[in-house]
């Protein structure tokens, strides 16, 4: 811790700095209007606090309830994340509350000190919560990291909820007290670097909707920063540097509570308690409450509304246990639903989000758990099954976190599924309701081709006809390109029932590949030889035989002559 000491003559010493880091990951609620969805892991992308004006005890109240929003801190999946920071609580510092915030602006980090009123301890103690940007609804992000740096004897720093902490080989740190979900540590030594890793506690929270830090001057610490000192933190955006090995050990995260309280209702009761050790469901209006003044609007924080807001059936992860509101005003405009419509192939999964284009009511909240199936004509009230079968169709499902919709077809089943319903309720927990509508495209059954045989011709083969469904046509080859001597073209026989075809004709496809063969016509010349049943090759074959026959005859009565004259 860097600690700040300011007297009379001089301000010294040092300033006491909480490093922590605000790595932020991943499944975290998108924002839609005024809602949000599960997200990805981002596996620790780095958060940015932009710098804000620097405030002083002595112009500015900062005492438990100041809150500070900062817009933008990260961006995830082309979702923006914002943070309100809040100073939660105190004790022991002059006029009960801190001394400075947000300080050191100028380094993008939120600051905060605390100036002991007397002997006793002084603390404070902030809360950043993770919103959806532009509303003021939490959204959960894992893989969060934390850390502390130089503290020294006389201070301690501490975060509530952690899921494990590590700490450097040989380190000065030890943990002080056992309470549940309470990490607090203080050092043996104080030194002179703020970055001493031996005094440096990092910690890692698995998933959160918050980060809740408490800091401060131990008991009796005036002996080390005299009188008028502060002691103060730091939230640096960034990792810690470490060049010594650390040791990690698991924490135990222990059982939350969410309280509700009534907030002055009139009529109706509160839920029961909602507990758990990570995510928790927050509780709808079970017991009806309401105000002569108004309607049931959802939960918040802080009693006057100015707090988070938690619409019923939303789910966070806390740091500790909390306190929640019951909100009232005038009934908003109900929400509304539109139909939606799903298309795709045989025994594959479709995937509906439903609520894309749906809207809550004014100042209201979608409730992505409140979505529910049913077969059309059923009444809202009895329209809540998460998982519906049509017969012989296929099954739907519901994703309680997001709402989206899983439609699961049959293997065998293709064509327009039945219409089923679907409702969803925002946090006044009125209703709406659409339908879907599924359609399963028919399976593509085989393809087929179309060749061609010159039987005997020379040339160029018309090309192959591929890619053919049964039923499609063919324009055939006109016939040019090729030839057969002797004969002229008369057209294809294609095979498979396509039978006789002229040039350019066309042939329907059937379920099979199909050869079509040229078919050859003789010449004139050819024909009326035939007809005469006389073979052209053989009638030249015996001319030639015959001259030969008539030479040599002529050449033996030209030797006879000339020896008997």
């Amino acid at each position: 811790m860097k600690l700040d000491i300011i007297s009379k003559s001089a301000e010294v010493l040092k300033r006491f700095t909480v490093v922590a880091v605000l790595i932020a990951g991943t499944v975290f609620m998108l924002p839609r209007p005024a809602s949000a969805t599960i997200g990805s892991d981002l596996n620790f992308q780095a958060l940015s606090f932009q710098p804000e004006a620097d405030l002083f005890r002595a112009t500015s109240d900062l005492s438990p309830g100041f809150s500070r929003r900062y817009e933008n801190v990260a961006t995830i999946n082309g979702s923006v994340i914002d943070a309100l920071v809040t100073i939660a609580s105190q004790s022991g510092n002059v006029n009960n509350e801190l001394s400075t915030f947000d300080q050191y602006d100028d380094t993008q980090h939120l600051s905060a000190h605390t100036e002991p009123s007397g002997t006793a301890e002084a603390s404070g103690k902030i809360r950043v919560d993770f919103l959806a940007d532009g509303t003021d609804t939490p959204v959960i992000l894992r893989n969060i990291r934390a850390s502390i740096a130089d503290i020294d004897a006389h201070e301690f720093g501490a975060f509530f909820g952690i899921s494990r902490y590590r700490l450097a080989t040989g380190t000065q740190l030890t943990r002080f007290g056992s309470s549940a979900g309470i990490y607090r540590f203080h050092s043996s030594t104080t030194g002179l670097s703020n970055t001493d890793e031996l005094r440096i506690l990092e910690v890692d929270y698995d998933a959160t909707s918050s980060i809740t830090s408490e800091f401060g001057c131990r008991a009796n610490a005036n002996a080390a920063i005299g009188a008028g000192g502060k002691c103060g933190f730091t939230v640096v955006v960034g990792t810690p540097v470490r060049t010594l090995a650390a040791t990690e050990t698991q924490a135990v995260r222990p059982t939350y509570a969410i309280t509700y309280n009534s907030n002055a209702g009139t009529s109706g009761t509160v839920p029961p308690q909602s507990t758990g050790t990570g995510e928790i469901t927050i509780a709808t209006n079970t017991g009806a409450l309401s105000t002569s003044q108004g309607v049931f609007l959802g939960w918040n924080t802080l009693a006057n509304g100015t707090g988070i807001s938690f619409p019923p059936g939303y789910t966070f992860v806390p740091a500790e246990n909390l306190t929640l509101y019951a909100q009232y005003g005038p009934a908003p405009t109900p929400p509304t639903a539109d139909n939606e419509t799903s298309s795709g192939a045989v025994d594959v999964n479709q995937i509906i989000d439903v609520l894309t284009g749906d809207s809550a009511g004014t100042g209201a909240f979608l409730n992505p758990s409140s979505v529910g199936l049913c077969t059309v004509g059923t009444p809202d009230v009895s329209c809540t099954s998460t998982s519906l079968i049509v017969a012989n169709e296929g099954e739907y499902t519901v994703d309680p976190k997001t709402g989206v919709v899983t439609f699961n077809p049959d293997s065998s089943f293709s064509g327009p599924a039945s219409p089923i319903k679907y409702i969803v309720k925002d946090s006044t927990d009125q209703v709406a309701s659409a339908t879907i509508a599924a359609t399963v495209s028919s399976a593509p059954g085989p393809s087929y081709q179309l060749s061609y045989d010159l039987d005997g011709g020379t040339g160029t083969t018309p090309a192959t006809v591929t890619g053919l469904n049964q039923g499609d046509t063919t324009t055939l080859a006109n016939g040019t390109g090729f030839s057969k001597t002797g004969f002229t073209f008369a057209g294809w026989s294609c095979d498979n029932s396509i039978g006789t075809k002229a040039a350019g004709s066309t042939a329907t496809q059937p379920a099979a590949n199909v050869i079509c063969t040229a078919q050859w016509a003789t010449t004139t010349a050819q024909r009326s030889l035939a007809a005469t049943g006389f073979d052209p090759h053989r009638g030249l074959q015996i001319v030639f035989f015959l001259l030969l026959a008539a030479s040599v005859l002529l050449y033996s009565s030209q030797r006879v002559r000339r020896r008997w004259p």
